[in-house]
Formats: structure tokens, C-alpha cells, sequence
């Protein structure tokens, strides 16, 4: 995928294994770019600055947005609820928010 420059993968025995990806990014326009274009590839990515976190569960997720980090959505038609964050993304169409469908 483009913009990422490294990678890894921590496998987790506890809570029944689910891994967190941690990608490297060198170029975030352009990982967003290829993400709005890939829809399969955009759930559950939370971003940081030059990274993106795949926290492989609703508990990691919930964790890492208590820790201040937030998910990317580049989702046509997103809106979240009042007084959930959401801010632009890199890209026209993406954002990135601590509001999760998902997590209720």
C-alpha cells in the first residue's frame, strides 16, 4: 500500500490472540489516499502522526482511544454524533474521530 515505509505484527496470546498491526508511515496523504479507495482496507485503523495501529479487537480499540489516538474514516456520508471529535483527514473524504459505530 502506498505510504507506508515498515511494519510489524504483534501476536497476542490473552484475550484470545488477537493481533495489533502497526504500520510506519512515511507519506500520510498518500495512505489515505489509497485507503479511501480500498474499502475493505479501511475498518478499524486508528492514526497517530506517522503511524497507523490495527488493534485486532473492540477491547485494544477501546484502549487506544482512551489513550488518545483516533480512527480513521474515510467513510462517504460520515458523521458523527454531538460532542465526539472528528477532524480532516490528509484527504477530501477522510476523517479521523474517536467516534466508533461499532463500539456504541
Amino acid at each position: 500500500m502506498k505510504g507506508i515505509n515498515g511494519g510489524s505484527e504483534c501476536q497476542s496470546t490473552a484475550n484470545g490472540g488477537d493481533d495489533v498491526d502497526f504500520l510506519t508511515i512515511e507519506d500520510l496523504e498518500a495512505f489515505q489516499t489509497a485507503l479511501k479507495g480500498d474499502e475493505d482496507e479501511q475498518d478499524d485503523l486508528m492514526i497517530g502522526d506517522d503511524f497507523a495501529v490495527d488493534p485486532g479487537s473492540d477491547d485494544h480499540r477501546r484502549k487506544l482511544l482512551g489513550a488518545g489516538l483516533l480512527l480513521l474514516s474515510c467513510t462517504p456520508g460520515f458523521h458523527a454524533p454531538e460532542g465526539k471529535t472528528v477532524e480532516d483527514g490528509e484527504v477530501a473524504g477522510c476523517a479521523t474521530t474517536d467516534y466508533s459505530e461499532d463500539l456504541g
